[in-house]
């Protein structure tokens, strides 16, 4: 229901401009079909029309319509060779659909996606059928952490792993050009002050081994939070149960020492 709101403040919003510009988003009424057209009745804007490659994209959605139905569109040209206002129905769409998402970005709002590919500089979603970007940077701070001295190869090998799971994140930003970039970093920052309350430096730890690397080990303590032991120990192995003492914590990490 929120959506659809906010898509109805937009056109509210656009309709009370004058006049009409390109990229606009309008509601027009279905009045006529043509053999490969729709004309739409726009009111104070005139008489548009949904026609070319972008009836052909979506014929039969089109073709679904009755006289009568109010649809959205958005203006590409305003006065065509035949005087009418050309419109587009995927424009349309995709200017709405980013709007709810900066309203989201706004209200700082948890979202769930699907990673369903990977480069190597981070991992590809869709939201609101939009793609959308994860940075490795904007993975969890521990990951990255554990990638950031790895060659190229061995980083795309760990990233392939996320393919096909869900993964719950934030918008952090949304270019002029509509570029989506979304981060799991922010909604675990917000979860980790919750967990990062329960401990204290000088306290003692139990944990298992998640990670082995050249400058330390990670330490999974619970759930969704790591520390790291800032020494390099040979003899641990992933998946050991360790005891550790809290030494530091600082910007949101917890630093330990092995006992």
């Amino acid at each position: 229901m929120a959506e659809v709101e906010t898509i109805k403040k937009i056109i509210e919003k656009n309709e009370l401009a004058k006049p009409p510009k390109v990229g606009q988003v309008v509601k027009g009424r279905v009045v006529a079909f043509g053999r490969s057209s729709v004309f739409l009745d726009l009111g104070p804007f005139g008489s548009g029309v949904i026609y070319g490659k972008e009836f052909s994209e979506l014929k039969k959605s089109l073709k679904k319509l009755k006289i009568g139905e109010e649809i959205f569109a958005k203006i590409v040209d305003l006065d065509n060779e035949d005087g009418y206002v050309e419109l587009s129905l995927k424009g349309a769409q995709k200017e709405m659909n980013l709007e709810v998402l900066k309203e989201k970005m706004q209200k700082k709002e948890e979202i769930e996606v699907e990673i369903f590919g990977v480069n190597r500089g981070g991992l590809l979603t869709k939201i609101l059928d939009l793609p959308a970007f994860i940075p490795i940077s904007q993975l969890s701070p521990e990951f990255y952490e554990k990638l950031k001295n790895k060659k190229p190869k061995e980083i795309l090998k760990h990233l392939q792993k996320f393919v096909g799971q869900k993964m719950k994140v934030k918008i952090l930003s949304i270019s002029g050009q509509g570029e989506i970039i979304l981060s799991e970093k922010m909604v675990l920052s917000e979860k980790k002050k919750d967990f990062l309350k329960n401990y204290q430096p000088g306290q003692v730890v139990e944990g298992t081994v998640s990670a082995v690397t050249d400058f330390g080990v990670f330490l999974e303590i619970e759930p969704g939070l790591e520390g790291l032991i800032e020494e390099p120990l040979p003899e641990v192995k992933k998946g050991d149960r360790l005891k550790a003492r809290v030494k530091e914590i600082a910007e949101g990490k917890i630093y330990l020492s092995k006992l």
